[in-house]
């Protein structure tokens, strides 16, 4: 392979889940030249994570489409028509993607493979039958893997979403130290949020461990700025993703909703824990360090948001937990419930 295409989800969350398949053609093909699309707002952060022979463009590049290229493989991690109208500019050999509903325009001429995703859809029915949905970036390996010669197609991938980041670990974090602990209390959909209300009384168990809290909202939560700064606490909006984790290179845990911050902490090392609601997070969460696990109340109901979301105090005796963990294997991660009221938790 001379010349890759790869473009990327445009979620953070997804964007991250997908490095592990792109991390397997770097390290498969150093010597190609290899183009990836990607979300203006982190183009810039991802750029510093790989390899030279990686190119990080932004999806919105206009100069990009409009001159005509020949690439031996499209390996389209994205998977949405409105990029698809614009890569049809290009010609392509071989189109490895997951979604039928590619562009006609793209596959003239190519050999288009197309990779099932449905194991890894996020819907109830898992839930419903018991059955444990793959991690999603096990659907971005598989792709990247058929990429590879015949005999290694079967590539056996252990490794995760990973990124290199020059901090220091938390295999010694404990309470006993004034540990820097961050709250991401935003995310794409109000489905995802845990109440604001409950975050404020997380906040006052935080500070009762003489914790340094920094407390990172989104829009939704700006009418509660008042309360957050009546409690003393630092609160940080609307920080580009390049300058939000310069800022956090001190940063020990992250206690956070479903949101692209939760995936990009995870994959720099540090500790997080994920408070899931509507997602799922067998499916969504990824482990990449030591102190990383989510907690769920299986029994959520959006119209009951505050009392069938995990508590305040199970909350936080869940994040006691990971912080003072000294290590853990990947073979014995299992669901346990010694917090009660019937929680999803994992580590």
């Amino acid at each position: 392979m001379r010349s890759i295409l790869i473009t990327l989800p445009s979620g953070i969350g997804d964007a991250v889940q997908s490095l592990v398949g792109l991390r397997i053609i770097e390290a498969f093909y150093p010597n190609s030249t290899i183009i990836v699309l990607v979300e203006p707002n982190i183009q810039g952060f991802l750029s510093r994570h790989f390899s030279k022979n990686i190119t990080f463009l932004s999806n919105r590049l206009l100069s990009f489409f409009e001159n005509q290229q020949e690439f031996d493989a499209l390996i389209d991690f994205n998977g949405l028509p409105w990029l698809h109208a614009k890569l049809a500019s290009h010609q392509y050999n071989k189109i490895i993607t997951h979604t039928c509903f590619i562009d006609s325009a793209i596959k003239e001429g190519a050999d288009c493979i197309y990779v099932d995703n449905s194991p890894i859809i996020n819907t109830p029915f898992f839930e419903a039958k018991g059955h444990e949905p793959k991690m999603a970036w096990t659907l971005y390996a598989k792709m990247a893997s058929l990429l590879l010669a015949n005999d290694l197609s079967l590539l056996p991938v252990d490794a995760q979403p990973r990124l290199s980041f020059k901090k220091l670990r938390h295999q010694k974090s404990n309470l006993k130290k004034r540990s820097n602990v961050a709250l991401f209390l935003g995310g794409s959909s109000k489905d995802k949020h845990w109440p604001v209300s409950k975050y404020l009384g997380l906040i006052k168990l935080l500070k009762r461990a003489n914790l340094n809290i920094r407390l990172f909202v989104g829009k939704q939560e700006l009418p509660y700025l008042k309360h957050f700064r009546h409690q003393g606490i630092k609160v940080i909006f609307n920080k580009p993703i390049d300058k939000l984790f310069k800022f956090n290179r001190d940063l020990d845990f992250a206690i956070t909703n479903d949101t692209g911050l939760m995936h990009i902490s995870g994959a720099v090392g540090i500790g997080v824990l994920g408070i899931f609601l509507e997602t799922t997070p067998q499916c969504w969460f990824s482990y990449t360090e030591y102190h990383q696990g989510f907690i769920k109340n299986p029994k959520y109901h959006s119209k009951r948001r505050h009392q069938s979301s995990p508590s305040i105090l199970d909350v936080y005796r869940y994040f006691v937990f990971l912080i003072k963990q000294q290590g853990h294997s990947y073979d014995t991660r299992k669901h346990f419930r010694m917090l009660g009221h019937n929680l999803s938790i994992r580590y």
